[in-house]
């Protein structure tokens, strides 16, 4: 099995200014855990960075439906006045090929089912942190028996039950990186996920079951990831 991970175009708003209102900067390294947690089982993964060109959505579609997979994971992200875009480029990658398309990430995890509702391009959604989850879904062969999953059974939406949190951040692969992504967010390090707070306003928690969820990586595994990264960054000058 190969597996594509989209990053796809965020569309640069004229009017809104303020991308981590949509999602936080931490969630520039979901795509990549899921590269290399799927990579760790012997599953190909592959990582198709198009953030670098705002609002070219049609050369996203002509790559994406040229390469070869078997499931395509898009990391969607709300953009606003451009986010019609974003669905009319996965409709269209959809009406090419016809392979599983997977979204994930903090928009899809608290609007699954409208998304699903409104978008038929859309095959399931991965809710929360999405490592296990899509392993799971490349592995299982049966979409019900996913936790934290939400897919498409004929014209009804099914929820499956949540997914609890990964207990052991360390046993986590570090994420892969890109070239884009190194140069879009430099090298931005996850030490720690969920919060010890519990506010109303703030979606973190909720992103990861609803409570507060705290969980840190220790220090010597942040170390080695700080000790990876250096010689990827300092390719980029």
């Amino acid at each position: 099995m190969k597996v594509l991970l989209l990053e796809h175009p965020r569309g640069r708003s004229a009017r809104h200014f303020n991308t981590i209102a949509n999602t936080p900067l931490s969630s520039s390294l979901l795509s990549g855990y899921i590269a290399s947690q799927l990579q760790s089982h012997g599953i190909e993964a592959e990582l198709h960075d198009s953030t670098s060109g705002a609002d070219d959505f049609s050369a996203t579609v002509a790559a994406v439906a040229g390469s070869h997979y078997d499931m395509l994971g898009v990391h969607l992200i709300y953009s606003w006045e451009h986010t019609p875009a974003v669905f009319a480029m996965l409709a269209a990658v959809a009406a090419q090929r016809d392979v599983p398309m997977i979204a994930y990430g903090f928009y899809p995890t608290f609007a699954g089912e409208y998304l699903m509702a409104a978008h038929h391009c859309i095959d399931g959604i991965i809710r929360g942190e999405p490592e296990m989850t899509f392993l799971d879904l490349c592995t299982s062969g049966d979409p019900g028996s996913v936790r934290g999953f939400m897919w498409r059974k004929g014209e009804e939406c099914v929820v499956n039950p949540p997914r609890g949190t990964i207990s052991d951040l360390d046993s986590l692969p570090f994420p892969r990186r890109t070239r884009i992504g190194l140069a879009r967010c430099g090298g931005t390090i996850l030490g720690s996920r969920g919060c010890y707070g519990n506010c109303t306003f703030c979606h973190i928690n909720a992103f990861y079951g609803g409570n507060p969820s705290w969980r840190g990586r220790s220090p010597s595994n942040i170390h080695a990831e700080v000790q990876a990264l250096l010689p990827l960054l300092s390719d980029r000058y």
